[in-house]
């Protein structure tokens, strides 16, 4: 390629570059108006992904950077879709499309995206400073925000360097494990003092979450057409899915969601469903979610249609079922 390059006349590789920036353009406009609708229509729930974000990471291997880039911009057209048209013809770039979108309403959307025409990442930044003022911050040496990470740099195979942010009260809490523990790190190493009390910290959090335990006892029995998981359930479903969401996708993608983990009735409880091993599996909230729509959407859906009908002919509504029944 770069040698067909290298055969170009100047005014040749200039127009070339012309026409393929065009192009990108309009590629670019094209994915965003795909992912736009593949979000619209829940596909990438689907394929076992609980983010747009991650379907364009995983799937479609785009750097961090871009896929939030991408994500933010389907956003934004579904909402106003001209914002298309201006990425396809050059008048703005992702940047300029994330940094307005969340100022972006039905009245000043047209001024700001006008505004921001051929406008780079520090002009889109001085208009929206324009549009929204904000109060002068006084001169100050400040505190950073506390409880931020601020670096985790590799430094060997099984070593890293982590930097954060703590506040007094924890720098306080740190230097009495120092003390308490200073039999067993006697050098009071911080780095062992904190995987201790990792260590600890998820242990109780294990416990909260999935009833874990060393030493199971014989839980009281669950009436049939209870709600409540009994714990002997929840630490088998925990440890045969791996603490992980176990939808799998269309694709045979399993999510690899370990966020907001819970509980889901494959059978839902309302039409019967045990709370039994086999008919509970772990799921994010996302893809919880996205199957009791699948489920009771059609469900909602003729309730609808009947109400509907009912109200056409003069009769009287059928009471709804309540959310928790739904559920």
């Amino acid at each position: 390629m770069l040698n067909d390059i290298k055969t170009l006349t100047d005014d040749d590789l200039i127009a070339g570059i012309a026409t393929l920036t065009g192009a990108a353009r309009e590629k670019t406009a094209d994915l965003v108006a795909h992912l736009a609708e593949l979000e619209a229509r829940g596909l990438h729930f689907a394929q076992g992904f609980r983010s747009l974000y991650g379907y364009c990471r995983h799937v479609l291997h785009l750097s961090e950077h871009e896929a939030y880039n991408r994500m933010e911009a389907a956003h934004a057209a579904q909402r106003f879709p001209v914002i298309l048209r201006l990425l396809a013809e050059g008048h703005l770039h992702l940047t300029a499309v994330c940094l307005l979108a969340p100022r972006l309403g039905d009245e000043n959307h047209l001024a700001l995206l006008g505004g921001a025409f051929h406008k780079s990442r520090r002009d889109v930044e001085e208009l929206l400073a324009r549009w929204f003022p904000r109060a002068a911050v006084p001169s100050s040496v400040r505190r950073v925000a506390s409880g931020t990470i601020g670096a985790v740099s590799p430094l060997a195979v099984d070593r890293y360097e982590v930097r954060f942010t703590a506040t007094a009260a924890t720098i306080d809490k740190l230097k009495r494990a120092e003390e308490l523990l200073s039999h067993a790190v006697p050098n009071g190493d911080v780095a062992e003092i904190v995987d201790r009390a990792l260590d600890a910290l998820l242990l109780q959090a294990a416990r909260q979450k999935h009833a874990a335990t060393d030493r199971p006892r014989a839980g009281r029995e669950t009436a049939p057409a209870s709600r409540a998981i009994p714990a002997a359930v929840e630490r088998a479903v925990w440890s045969r899915d791996q603490g992980q969401c176990a939808f799998i996708g269309t694709g045979g993608r399993r999510c690899d969601e370990r966020s907001l983990i819970e509980f889901h009735h494959l059978r839902p409880w309302i039409g019967g469903g045990p709370p039994t091993v086999d008919n509970i599996a772990l799921r994010c909230r996302a893809h919880n979610a996205y199957e009791a729509s699948r489920y009771f959407g059609p469900i909602r859906a003729a309730m609808d249609a009947a109400m509907d009908a009912r109200t056409r002919s003069g009769t009287s509504d059928p009471p709804r079922p309540s959310r928790d029944q739904q559920e």
